[in-house]
């Protein structure tokens, strides 16, 4: 029978293993669940002594909020739990990712380790390793960011109560850390890109498309013919286009194309469409009416109808830069390009910028692409000028050579 103390102190009780070997069972409390059921946590013992002894012990434990439920599961495997529990709050291409993330960067590490025995020196550990082995601080940070959601799972299950993770800092990037980031083009590189791309039948459209509307690059992939409005000289912005890896335990995966509606209000967008524009656009529709079976249902595609992946573009457009001799920057460096040209070179607002850009604060913008713009500076002391009264000592009449020697 169990010997029980008083109400939520756990209790003691013998039993026998499957051998027929007499043992001491400790259940202790570890609190409630979301449904107001008490949750408890089991330890074995070899007489009844030292059972009384443990008992004392977890409660103790229980008060300082260091009794854990004994659990099994491994980091990558509560993981998983983590990553299948999301499954229909969170779109699979975000599902993938975190789970892409747990098998090439956690797992080989320390998803073996118990996730109730993970502690911060495990995680400094683990990141000081991936540092060394030349991930950016990017990777490693998005990395961290999974640990902690998979152990800020665990403390709402009552596995651990205190997270290891949130002890240990994330690497912040010095002003000379290496970046994939690229100065974006000039007017003249610009100009000189627009003119190299025609003619070209896998880029013309979208980098005209890029250029000239500052979008991004998996928005450019995802407009449909049904987004475009010739006739009013517009076109929507209304989903994105990405890769979706599915990722097996080993590391590999395979990937397929999914539209995503957008994540914000502000990147659904309506923007008017340049002539110049407006001009590659018909040159497109009229390219892919030979393709077989009509027009396609998006405007960047391949020649079987098919939407195109970024991957495949970006080899496309890399080649192109190497072929037409151009300075090599990211495809998502473009949009950094437009935006610079807007707030340096035109008279355009920065709420007008990040209007556009589809950003839902201004000071993302800000912190993204107006670092530095020289606009900006000389319209200031510009305006400052004209404002700040004139010092008395310059209304004064200027002295003369000699009556500063004089002095």
């Amino acid at each position: 029978m169990k010997q029980k103390a008083a109400n939520g102190q756990g209790s003691v009780f013998k039993g026998k293993t499957k051998s027929g070997k007499e043992i001491w069972f400790v259940e202790a409390s570890v609190g409630f669940d979301t449904k107001g059921r008490r949750k408890r946590t089991r330890r074995t013992c070899h007489s009844k002594t030292e059972a009384l002894q443990l008992l004392n012990t977890l409660n103790a434990q229980r008060q300082q909020g260091l009794l854990n439920v004994i659990t099994a599961d491994t980091v990558r495997t509560f993981g998983e739990k983590w990553i299948e529990s999301k499954e229909g709050r969170i779109r699979a291409t975000t599902g993938s990712d975190y789970l892409s993330r747990l098998y090439t960067y956690i797992a080989p590490q320390i998803g073996h380790i118990k996730i109730i025995d993970l502690k911060p020196q495990h995680v400094q550990a683990w990141m000081t390793h991936l540092r060394n082995q030349g991930m950016s601080v990017r990777t490693i940070n998005g990395a961290r960011q999974v640990v902690l959601a998979i152990c800020k799972h665990a403390m709402r299950q009552g596995l651990i109560h205190m997270n290891p993770v949130a002890l240990v800092d994330p690497y912040s990037r010095s002003q000379n850390h290496p970046t994939q980031v690229r100065e974006p083009w000039c007017l003249e590189e610009v100009s000189e890109v627009l003119d190299a791309c025609w003619g070209e039948d896998k880029l013309e459209c979208f980098l005209f498309l890029m250029i000239h509307t500052g979008i991004r690059p998996g928005e450019a992939l995802a407009i449909r013919w049904k987004d475009v409005d010739l006739e009013n000289s517009q076109i929507n912005i209304t989903g994105t286009l990405k890769e979706h890896r599915i990722v097996s335990p080993d590391g590999k995966g395979v990937v397929e194309l999914i539209r995503n509606e957008p994540k914000t209000k502000s990147s659904q967008r309506t923007l008017p469409i340049t002539q110049a524009l407006q001009d590659v656009l018909v040159r497109q529709e009229m390219r892919q009416s030979v393709f077989e079976g009509g027009k396609p249902e998006y405007l960047i595609a391949t020649i079987k109808g098919t939407p195109t992946s970024l991957s495949n573009l970006r080899k496309s457009y890399a080649k192109f830069l190497i072929r037409k001799n151009i300075r090599y920057i990211r495809l998502h460096d473009i949009r950094h390009t437009v935006a610079r040209i807007s707030l340096n070179n035109a008279k355009t607002s920065i709420e007008q910028t990040s209007q556009a850009l589809g950003h839902t604060r201004i000071d993302t913008t800000k912190q993204i692409y107006a670092g530095n713009i020289p606009r900006y500076n000389n319209e200031f002391i510009a305006d400052l000028g004209l404002v700040l009264p004139i010092s008395r000592v310059l209304k004064r009449p200027p002295k003369t050579l000699e009556g500063v020697e004089h002095e």
